[in-house]
């Protein structure tokens, strides 16, 4: 395919309790943040991305484009942190767009038949164990796993693999037409 009919690919990086200004690129002078900074300078940044100071109804925004409030999710715990199921979240669109899509971390938009993330729009979901970050466990597409690593470890290594993955069938499909 040509340059000009090529998708381009779309990493979002969420991170937990990071705000804008905790990164190297936007000035901070004292946190180290040498390979977000980086990756940062070769990405584009939206910098008009209001969040609310929970994480669970800034993940409802960004999932969404909408107003957490309107999405039905107002705080992390107690039933607040469930996402309308009739919402549409950026995985369905981009699924819908022939991408592949993953998601692997903390979920937070509910835990319950028809909210996981693998029930979202996403091709392949880790859900991790909320606030645990060492010999951790979550599932995968709804299938429990235990790993003795840090989450972190397991995050970074499952985006990598299914960025491998999904690059070696877009050059297989490119090799067959």
């Amino acid at each position: 395919p040509t340059q000009k009919n090529q998708k381009p690919n779309i990493i979002i990086i969420q991170t937990d309790d990071l705000g804008w200004d905790d990164l190297g690129i936007h000035g901070n002078q004292i946190i180290e943040t040498p390979n977000l900074d980086a990756f940062a300078r070769k990405a584009i940044q939206f910098d008009h991305f209001y969040v609310n100071p929970c994480c669970a109804p800034t993940r409802a925004s960004l999932l969404t484009g909408r107003n957490f409030l309107n999405t039905g999710v107002s705080h992390v715990h107690g039933g607040k942190d469930f996402l309308n199921l009739n919402e549409t979240t950026i995985a369905d669109i981009l699924k819908a767009n022939g991408y592949a899509t993953g998601m692997w971390g903390k979920w937070h938009s509910g835990h319950a038949k028809g909210y996981f993330p693998h029930e979202r729009g996403f091709d392949e979901a880790y859900r991790a164990q909320l606030y645990k970050h060492r010999n951790t466990r979550g599932d995968i597409n709804g299938k429990p796993i235990v790993f003795d690593k840090w989450a972190d470890e397991i995050l970074i290594e499952m985006a990598i693999n299914f960025i491998q993955k999904n690059e070696l069938l877009e050059e297989l499909k490119a090799n067959i037409e």
